[in-house]
């Protein structure tokens, strides 16, 4: 886990794994289908008890699964009966002229879970891949729907008042997500392969931009709306361009001085190695017949670990500047928008209103009513 050669004679991509457990770990906290289930609680405490206990369904069904890839690499690996290697090769940490480059088979999974797991386990696995997908895609369709009509069209409102009007936004909501839906049909029908890596590019971008205001939100004594704006902005700006300037070749692999990241070069020759009792001249000189091996070089999960800082260094600089200075400046939009039945500040007396205090209607009646602290509701009923 922590050392780059641990997997010798084989390379570790330690900061890619760890960069990926950050991605996940961090920026499904922003994912919208799972806030959503969350405002949708009745109370806290319900929303509370719901993460926790899908926390430990995750744990129940997660650690199991992650023994699979290892139970692959035993059934499909280097050393099983079903490997397939390229003879024409080298690598000088083996210190052979030429030797056998094992070629992963890239549906090693798919293959063990249909040849050599019970026909039920492998069935009920493939059932579950397809399902974990399924609500996976229709979560994040719903939920892109939902935010553009709220977040976007909403505030167009003043511009078109009779279209966006109040009763018509659950239509605004579907029609987009027709729109959505044809959109990750395409890119699943036409990027099969890659699919895997765009859904870590997904959360890489979420891990970039809000996670860093969505804690200072919750955290900040007094958020700031200019300094949740600028971190998003200068992580977006930061993740996009390390996309294009930071070299990556595949292997998910720093360049480590180590002989474990050298590639497999092609064979040197076909003479003994140095450690075989031979005649001289049919010995290998790896001095006049070199291993011409390159290094592998690729900075996936520097982009991604380097935005998240960069958000996090702007929208702590941005508090604390305004702190003793005030408002670096104003743009529109900068009021929140007044939703009937939402939870406001109570800006006379400076006091905020918890989510564990009930919202009131703005109409004053009390026909709803007030819980206890801790159980309160989440989100104002209308």
């Amino acid at each position: 886990m922590f050392s780059h050669t641990a997997l010798s004679p084989f390379p570790n991509a330690i900061l890619w794994n760890w960069a990926t457990v950050v991605i996940f770990g961090f920026g499904n906290l922003a994912a919208l289908d799972f806030q959503a289930r969350c405002m949708a609680s009745r109370t806290l405490r319900v929303a509370k008890l719901g993460c926790i206990i899908g926390g430990c369904f995750t744990l129940i069904v997660g650690i199991p699964f992650s023994y699979l890839g290892a139970i692959t690499r035993v059934f499909f690996g280097p050393d099983s009966v079903h490997a397939s290697f390229n003879a024409d090769s080298c690598n000088t940490l083996l210190g052979l002229p030429s030797c056998a480059e094992w070629l992963p088979d890239e549906q090693a999974f798919q293959n063990l879970l249909t040849r050599k797991a019970p026909a039920i386990l492998g069935g009920w696995c493939l059932i579950g891949l397809v399902a974990a997908s399924m609500s996976t895609s229709d979560g994040a369709i719903l939920a892109m729907g939902t935010v553009f009509s709220q977040n976007i069209l909403r505030q167009l409102s003043p511009l078109f008042p009779h279209a966006l009007r109040r009763e018509r936004l659950l239509l605004m909501a579907r029609l987009p997500t027709l729109l959505f839906a044809v959109a990750a049909g395409a890119i699943a029908s036409f990027s099969a392969s890659i699919t895997g890596t765009l859904l870590i590019v997904a959360f890489d971008v979420v891990l970039a931009t809000v996670i860093a205001p969505m804690f200072g939100c919750f955290y900040a004594h007094k958020p700031s709306a200019r300094a949740a704006l600028l971190s998003l902005e200068t992580g977006a700006i930061v993740r996009i361009v390390l996309q294009f300037v930071l070299h990556r070749d595949g292997s998910f692999l720093l360049p480590y001085s180590a002989k474990e990241f050298l590639n497999y070069g092609m064979a040197a020759n076909l003479k003994e190695p140095w450690f075989v009792d031979n005649a001289a001249d049919r010995m290998w000189d790896p001095t006049q017949e070199s291993c011409a091996q390159e290094l592998f070089r690729d900075y996936s999960g520097v982009d991604s670990l380097t935005s998240f800082a960069a958000s996090v260094i702007v929208f702590v600089a941005v508090q604390f500047i305004e702190r003793y200075t005030g408002s670096l400046f104003c743009f529109p939009g900068d009021s929140p928008c007044e939703i009937e039945g939402s939870c406001e500040d109570n800006t006379e007396s400076g006091e905020k209103i918890g989510l564990d205090e009930s919202c009131e209607r703005e109409s004053g009646s009390n026909d709803m009513d007030t819980p206890s602290p801790g159980t309160g509701t989440i989100a104002g009923r209308v």
